[in-house]
């Protein structure tokens, strides 16, 4: 199963590019990119490509991986032969290795191993078809780690002379065994032989075959080459480079090269059996060498005694064929394959030479550097016109560098981004706005600057940031704390904007600040703890505005800060490895201690994880550092779906209208702007209905004026008695996610018709520029797509010079002329926008002053500026970077007047309007290409897309609500067109009909299900199977839905040919791997001991049932929807074929033995496993029940949805209530999945259903000797035989299951009765037998005496085959073979009696019960049969009292045959209904 989670990563990158350091390179895939790691924590993914008409190199970076708190030191790269998909592993300088997927770049494991590490290597066993990863350090012994689970298969230990090992390599086939070649820090080689594959767990340590002392220094690198039984090793110190001949396990010396030039060696490796490379780290030159055949081992016999190499001899082992370039800076890491020579430096550029090339066309002269085919670095994705924009970039003009942004945090509880910067200011903004001014085109609802404010107090940079609130109610919702390097840690009110109080007792810069964690001392549960770099830590006051402690004595930077609630301590850990306790209440020290005693303090206390208070909210903002003074890169995190969670919840979030007294505020609002000048302010409405002041926007951060802090000041008083903001959670927030979410992720630019309802219907908005996406693995690693990967080169087609032109074309500029979408902000006396002067090629900029003012159509500046904010119709006024222009006066506030060179400025923002426009017309196809980047990428977006709109589609409230014209829903009251009215005014829009909104939703939906692949004309990536497995059964509904909806399109995307590819491939790995050789070696040497077997790793058996359950989803998904032949497409045509027997037996079994397996304990019995099993059941039915035992899996099925109802087992009484209620819900889960099952079993095989359950219920009422009502089919049991025992349940004994679960059968009869109503008739009296089995154990038997039993079972209506007798409390049925039986629900008798020669078509009781009238189509007869009993209730045989021939025989049909029924008209006549005609007989 994939690790990609569902949150959907949107990155802002900002216009600063990241740092990248290089640390180590390593290849990502096989001929097509490598993987670079810098000192910063960041990877690299890049690509390697050749231009088709040139048939050039080219290399660039796709995308960056987040998730490391230190350097990355090193990187391997990791085959994997059961998928396509090969993964990276990287080692962190803290010890965690991280498994990367190499194509999407998304975090699949992750594992923190203790020790200090030096390196990890892949050990590629070809004759086992495995990779593992072998880590060494700074330790005397080798850890042997499975690749995909990252648990230590073995230890390769040292017993000779044991040193910290600094290089290893790998090498096969000696001895016949695959070894690995270890050298110290002081030289010494040591060779281990590995276990093989079977044998890897059973031997937990292995120690070195050989030792040998190869010099004096450690090594630098180490390569091998080794061919059948022949390996060479090349051992890389600073001053020579050795070759050795390894064969047998004994290290030959072959070759001794010294370093050229008095330079040192820094590493070197083989290229092919004779070519070495080896570069130097003072020239950043690589020289590659070839070798004699002497220094070849296995080519001729290599001499028996050690060499005396010496400069004079070293040209005859080896001779310079070539050099490789010099052209990294002094840091550098280099890598080197079969394929490519890699460098890169410290600035983040690589240098890439084509190896392959070289060898077949090496350069005319060995001493001349050859330069590399291709260099690249990430500085150039920063480049127009795919330039990455930040949400911080959004409250400045756009001709402005933003400050760099050190720290943010996301509010939820105002839906706001608070961002601290190098300056010292802080700036807090909507987020949601932000984004969509960053991302989407201005829209008439949509504003020019987001709403923001700056708080500007901090003369240093802004370090850290909290809002408590967001861990603990019992913080003051509207505090804000930011600590910075002025020493300081400032108190803010969030609500107002302004300071509260400033903390001062630090000495050095504040380097966090936390919460105190719940229980603590009630005086210090409105403290916070502040952290700086003078080794101090502090408690603050938010409450009492004081320093309540202030720990200043610490020796060494603080690295931990634990807490003993019940003695009032906290406990203060430092780099140096002391601890310091604390008295909070008297601020004394309590103890210092260090050592042993320090770490077992450290263990009984543990560290305090604060968990948010709003865990479940649709957005997250993360923010990732790159490097020392790069600016954070701000992701945003939807999460679909608690985004669908809050969209079924619409209606029920609709409020009433607000109170006269909001209205009062809003009127005192409108008199402040109005009088004081106030701009870009507006009041927004809480959670419940409150106004919360607004926020100051005013994007130039100099001081306000006098009017405006008026202005401030009167509405904070009209809002001061409303009370506290909420966390805010009302319906145009969620409205406005869900329009930003859909507008990024639709496929803008493949069906025009289409993408004007989603403008004009939906109200979804086009991205103004490409968007960068990413994918979230494991423990919040993000994989990030860089800016304009695969736009650059589609926009270089664009020819700048004609767009220029037709900028200048009055007819484009006419019909552009009411746009308020400029991208450029001309500064003042600007003859030209800059974007024009500094973008456009040269040849361009000297047609400039060939254009005359005369010739460019005047467009009104109000309409080109992008930050209009829409007032009221008696104070128009729109601003812009610091510029207010009114449409009624002639001057503006920066006293331009309205002459020649407003004239000029207006031709420029015209010009820039039309670029924009023509550049947005251009961006659609670039856009799409995130469609070919990744299969996961795809995956989730197409996941994400459908299941919103699903949801959308039918949710009307929704729907109408985020539509541009129908803002206001039919049938409204008012409450709900006040929470989703916008800041800008409410607008008389044209209603749309549900009818519309819902096709264009549907049209959205199949866009991305169904037709994106052919829309995309094959430049696709189509989504990845395994992501869709493991969403199949996704606890959200819509999500489940479009996951099973898209794999389904998937499959048939792929054809037959396509699906018997996936089948030969999964099929292997449907068995769980538990059963293989070493496993069983455990079992019975176990057994043999009389000991219980070694459980298994838990990481090892996750990883196994998640390769099960994927391979179980798609073989099960193959076989219920394409492995019958009478499957057709849309087009009529056979799309099937029959699945192979032996798969589909085998697939069967497994899904039988995976829904049937006796769980450990209640949590897995609901595992995500058998619930696919059982969904894969249902589905499938029809082509499983040939392979499996039907009546168990019913039985099982029968129990698992029951298990809602039982409660829990008493060893599961002490658990918490989180537990219980997360196993609750996967119980119930369970249930609802197990009872759509068997509703899926009875439609889709509902004989083979019906027969089976009539037996189990015979079967079990002979094994409780009971002869009621007995199946047609079989006997009652004889007196003195033992009972028949029914089938047994997963958890439930056999003896209790079927009364207990009385209640799902009688569903189950329901949905057989209502959808297959002809295979009723043949099967009616095994329907009853359940029916009445069920009534009786699930219904008060006194209902029958007062109701019905049409009216206790409904369905029983819809059968002409049957007859009830209120009075006489009789029930009668006929049989397929003629036969009749009577049940006396009275006396619980029946009798069956042979009525009729062919099936009973219909029969009628009498008013008094007594007689019973019947016909038989096949015979056509009616009969009138007495019935009649003695007293002890016992039935007594019918007797026919008259007997009539009927219509002739006529042509069977199940239309036919329902529209027969027989009635009675009075005691003595009948009438019989057959063909639209009436007989009538008299008695």
């Amino acid at each position: 199963m994939s690790s990609i989670q569902m949150p959907v990563p949107i990155v802002f990158w900002g216009q600063r590019p990241p740092s990248h350091d290089i640390s180590c390179i390593s290849s990502s895939d096989e001929k097509k990119g490598f993987a670079t790691g810098s000192r910063s924590g960041q990877i690299c993914l890049w690509d390697i490509s050749k231009d088709r008409t040139t048939e050039k190199l080219k290399v660039r970076p796709r995308c960056l991986l987040f998730g490391s708190s230190s350097a990355v030191i090193s990187l391997c790269f990791v085959k994997n032969w059961s998928d396509d998909r090969d993964h990276i592993a990287s080692l962190d300088q803290d010890g965690t290795i991280s498994l990367w997927d190499g194509k999407d770049g998304a975090c699949l494991k992750y594992a923190k191993i203790p020790g200090k590490h030096r390196g990890i290597k892949c050990l590629l066993r070809v004759r086992y078809q495995e990779c593992l990863i072998a880590c060494h350090g700074r330790y005397s012994s080798i850890l042997i780690l499975h690749p995909y689970t990252l648990e230590t298969l073995c230890t390769l230990k040292s017993g000779h002379s044991p040193n910290w090992i600094e290089q290893i390599c790998f090498l096969g086939n000696v001895d016949r065994k695959d070894a690995l070649l270890g050298i110290t820090v002081a030289g010494v080689s040591k060779l281990w032989l590995l276990p093989g594959r079977a044998d890897m767990r059973d031997v937990s340590e292995v120690f070195e075959e050989t030792s040998k002392r190869l010099g004096t220094t450690k090594p630098l690198a180490v390569g091998s080459w080794f061919k059948g039984t022949a390996a060479a090793v090349l051992v890389v110190f600073s001053d020579v480079w050795q070759i050795y001949d390894a064969s047998g396990g004994k290290m030959k010396l072959l070759l001794a090269q010294p370093c050229v030039q008095d330079m040192e060696w820094a590493g070197g490796d083989y290229l092919s059996e004779r070519t070495v490379v080896a570069w130097t780290a003072g020239d950043m030159k690589a020289y590659v060498y070839t070798l004699t055949p002497r220094c070849v081992p296995g080519m001729i016999e290599t001499f028996e005694e050690v060499l005396e190499v010496s400069v004079n001899t070293a040209s005859a082992g080896c001779m310079l064929h070539y050099t490789l370039g010099g052209v990294a800076s002094q840091r550098q890491a280099t890598f080197l394959d079969r394929h490519w020579f890699v460098q890169g430096d410290s600035k983040g550029r690589v240098y890439l030479w084509d190896m392959g090339y070289l060898q077949k066309h090496p350069p005319t002269t060995a001493g001349d550097p050859t330069p590399p085919a291709a260099t690249n670095s990430i500085v150039q994705s920063w480049q127009p016109p795919a330039m990455p924009c930040g949400l911080t970039d959004t409250v400045y003009p756009s001709d402005t560098m933003p400050p760099v942004v050190t720290c943010m945090l996301y509010v939820p509880s105002f839906g706001r981004l608070v961002c601290g910067q190098q300056d010292g200011c802080i700036v807090v903004m909507s987020a949601i706005q932000a984004a969509t001014v960053a991302l989407l085109r201005p829209q008439k609802f949509s504003r020019g600057w987001p709403q923001h404010c700056f708080l500007s107090e901090h003369t240093g940079k802004v370090t850290c940031l909290l809002h408590p609130y967001d861990y603990s109610v019992a913080y003051d919702t509207t505090h804000l704390l930011s600590g910075g390097a002025d020493f300081t840690v400032r108190l803010w009110n969030l609500y107002s904007g302004t300071l509260v109080h400033t903390f001062s007792v630090h000495g050095g810069e504040v380097q966090d600040i936390i919460c105190c964690p719940p229980g603590i001392n009630p005086r210090l549960q409105t403290c916070v703890c502040s952290i700086s770099k003078d080794y101090s830590v502090a408690i603050l006051s938010t409450s009492e505005r004081r320093c309540l402690l202030v720990a200043a004595c610490h020796s060494a930077p603080v690295t931990t800060i634990r807490w003993r609630l019940e003695d009032d301590f906290i406990l203060v850990g430092c780099m140096d490895g002391k601890l310091f306790v604390w008295q909070i209440e008297t601020g004394t020290l309590d103890r210092c201690v260090h050592g042993e005693d320090a770490q077992l303090i450290l263990n009984n206390n543990p560290a305090f994880q604060p968990k948010l208070a709003w865990p479940d909210y649709p957005l997250q903002i993360l923010g990732f550092g790159a490097g020392d003074g790069d600016s954070m890169i701000q992701v945003m995190l939807f999460d679909p779906p608690t985004l669908i969670n809050r969209l079924n919840n619409l209606e029920s979030m609709v409020e009433a209208p607000p109170p006269q007294k909001e209205v009062e505020a809003f009127r005192t609002y409108h008199y402040a702007r109005r009088h004081f000048g106030v701009q870009n302010m507006s009041p927004r409405r809480g959670s419940q209905g409150t106004i919360v002041p607004p926020l100051p926007a005013n994007p130039d951060p100099a001081p306000s004026s006098r009017g405006q802090e008026r202005a401030r000041e009167v509405l904070g008083q009209a809002v001061a008695s409303q009370g506290k903001p909420e966390v805010q959670d009302t319906p145009q927030h969620y409205i406005n996610i869900t329009r930003l979410v859909v507008s990024c992720l639709h496929a803008w630019g493949l069906d025009q018709e289409l993408d004007k309802a989603c403008e004009g219907v939906l109200g979804l908005v086009r991205p103004k520029r490409p968007i960068s996406f990413g994918l979230l693995g494991q423990g919040e690693r993000v994989s990030m797509v860089l800016p304009g990967w695969g736009v650059k080169q589609q926009y270089s087609t664009l020819d700048q010079k004609d767009v220029f032109k037709s900028a200048f074309n009055p007819s484009s500029l006419e019909s552009l002329r009411n746009s308020p979408v400029p991208t450029r902000v001309i500064k003042d006396g600007g003859d030209l926008p800059k974007m024009i002067e500094g973008d456009l090629p040269k040849m361009i900029e000297g047609d400039l002053p060939k254009i005359k003012e005369g010739d460019l159509p005047k467009v009104d500046l109000e309409q080109c500026q992008i930050n209009v904010v829409k007032p009221d119709d008696d104070d128009r006024e729109v601003k812009s970077a610091g510029i207010t222009r009114k449409s009624s006066g002639s001057t503006t506030e920066s006293g331009l007047a309205k002459d020649s060179s407003d004239n000029a400025t207006t031709s420029g923002r015209g010009l820039s309007l039309a670029l924009s426009r023509r550049s947005q017309s251009s961006l659609d196809q670039p856009y799409n290409v995130r469609w070919q980047l990744s299969s996961s990428l795809t995956t989730q977006h197409l996941l994400t897309v459908v299941s919103i709109t699903n949801t959308l589609m039918n949710k009307t409230v929704g729907a109408h609500a985020l539509s541009v014209t129908a803002r206001k829903p039919r049938g409204n009251s008012g409450g709900l067109v006040s929470n989703f009215s916008d800041d800008s005014g409410e607008e008389d829009c044209e209603l749309v009909s549900d009818n519309s909104i819902r096709a264009a939703w549907s049209q959205l939906a199949a866009l991305h299900c169904v037709m994106l692949p052919e829309r995309m004309e094959g430049k696709f990536r189509p989504p990845h199977l395994p992501v869709l497995a493991s969403h199949f059964l996704d606890p959200c509904p819509a999500i489940r839905e479009a996951s099973q909806a898209l794999l389904q399109s998937e499959l048939r995307r792929i054809k037959a040919e396509g699906r018997k590819t996936l089948v030969s491939n999964w099929s292997s790995k449907l068995q769980p791997q538990s059963s293989s050789v070493a496993t069983l070696k455990r079992q019975v040497k176990a057994a043999e001991e009389g000991v219980a077997p070694p459980p298994e790793p838990e990481v090892a058996v996750s990883g196994l049932i998640h390769q099960q359950t994927t391979a179980l989803i798609i073989l099960g998904m193959i076989g219920a929807e394409f492995g019958n032949s009478g499957h057709h497409n849309t087009k009529g045509k056979q799309d099937s074929e029959p699945m192979d027997p032996v798969v589909a037996r085998q697939t069967a079994k497994v899904l039988q033995s995976v829904i049937l397996e006796k769980p450990s304990n209640r949590a897995s019995l609901s595992s995500i496993l058998r619930c696919s099993a059982v969904e894969l059941m249902g589905r499938g039915f029809q082509l499983w029940e040939k392979y499996v035992d039907v009546a168990e899996v019913l039985v099982g099925l029968l129990d698992l949805a029951i298990q809602d109802a039982v409660p829990s087992n008493q060893g599961e009484e002490g658990s918490s209530h989180s537990r219980k209620t997360a196993i609750s819900a996967q119980t119930q889960f369970a249930a609802e999945i197990a009872r759509r099952a068997l509703s899926l079993m009875v439609t889709l095989s509902p004989v083979t259903t019906i027969l089976t359950l009539a037996k189990e219920v015979s079967l079990y009422l002979g094994s409780q000797h009971v002869t009621h009502y007995p199946h047609s089919s079989l006997p009652p049991p004889q007196g003195g035989a033992n009972p028949l025992p029914s089938t047994a349940g997963i958890v439930t004994s056999a003896g209790s299951l079927l009364p207990m679960a009385a209640g799902e059968m009688i569903e189950i009869m329901k949905t057989a009765v209502e959808r297959s109503t002809q295979h009723i008739g043949v099967q009616l009296l095994e329907v009853v037998d359940i029916v009445l089995f069920c009534i009786d154990h699930c219904v008060d038997p006194d209902q029958l005496k007062r109701k019905s039993l049409l009216d206790i079972f409904p369905p029983f209506s819809k059968l002409p085959g049957l007859s009830y007798s209120h009075k006489m409390r009789r029930l009668a049925a006929g049989g397929r073979n003629g036969q009749i039986c009577i049940y006396d629900l009275k006396h619980k008798k029946a009798l069956m009696f042979a009525a009729h020669q062919h099936s009973v078509t219909t029969l009628q009781f009498s008013d008094d019960g007594k007689q019973l009238a019947t016909f038989s189509y096949g015979d056509s007869t009616v009969c009138v049969w007495q019935i009649s009993s003695n007293l002890i209730g016992t039935l007594h045989t019918p007797k026919c009292s008259n007997s009539w021939p009927a219509a002739a025989s006529r042509p069977s049909g199940a239309s036919i045959i329902a529209a027969i029924n027989i009635q009675w008209i009075s005691h003595k006549n009948i009438v019989l209904h057959i063909h639209g005609a009436e007989f009538k007989f008299s008695i």
